[in-house]
């Protein structure tokens, strides 16, 4: 495995949180999820089965309705062809990755299918430019956007600052990538980072990159995350 496990995260935090100011540490926390007591840490790597797809929100059945609209993520129920062998050929890469790593086979499903709006949107502005842009992505979440564009073969980055999302975003990306997947909090130092990675830093790398970073995007997408976290993450 490429993807940090929790005995590595623990490890790799508590030893960099030597480096960070009272601010850095005041912003870098996962406030509302913390006010509504959504599991933000986990202790063992077999429980980030539960973050593969949480359908628990009331407007998760409305979404199976015949042209059904989502309209804060640009979600339309209606895929093409395409679209949808790239949503299953990622949903069974997810079923395979959690019964070998976690002992129980998971198909997501929502979490999935709303990042098709974003995901749509990369593609569109990618065809406009020529190319395919070097996306970085701040609190992804279940990670599913970046996992899409990791297997269309974008430059993709992301940082997230809850420590159950990061684990289970970093053993995602390890599968969906072609051997191109770099997890930053295994190392002090950003290294080997070139324009073709899948990179994962995690958020006490993130914190340290307001003076200088040699990373270079073309575009942030972000949905939620400054919303998410304390005010002085402004």
């Amino acid at each position: 495995w490429r993807a940090v496990t929790v005995a590595d995260y623990q490890k790799a935090e508590k030893h960099s949180l030597r480096l960070l100011s009272i601010p850095a540490l005041m912003a870098f926390q996962p406030a509302s999820f913390q006010s509504v007591g959504w599991p933000t840490q986990v202790s063992y790597d077999e429980e980030l089965v539960r973050y593969v797809d949480h359908n628990f929100e009331a407007e998760v059945p409305a979404l199976y309705e015949d042209g059904a609209k989502f309209t804060p993520v640009g979600f339309e129920n209606a895929f093409t062809p395409k679209e949808a062998e790239l949503l299953e050929a990622l949903r069974d890469l997810v079923a395979s990755l959690t019964k070998h790593r976690f002992g129980r086979s998971v198909r997501p499903m929502s979490n999935l299918m709303v990042q098709i709006g974003p995901f749509r949107c990369i593609e569109a502005l990618s065809a406009q430019y020529g190319r395919k842009l070097a996306i970085f992505e701040p609190g992804p979440g279940a990670g599913y956007l970046g996992a899409l564009l990791a297997q269309k073969g974008y430059t993709y980055g992301s940082y997230d600052v809850t420590q159950s999302l990061y684990l289970w975003q970093s053993h995602l990306l390890d599968v969906a990538t072609a051997g191109k997947f770099i997890e930053l909090a295994k190392t002090d130092e950003l290294t080997g980072i070139d324009r073709t990675s899948v990179l994962h830093m995690p958020w006490w790398m993130f914190a340290l990159q307001l003076g200088a970073t040699p990373l270079r995007y073309d575009l942030v997408y972000s949905n939620s995350n400054l919303g998410e976290m304390t005010p002085v993450a402004l």
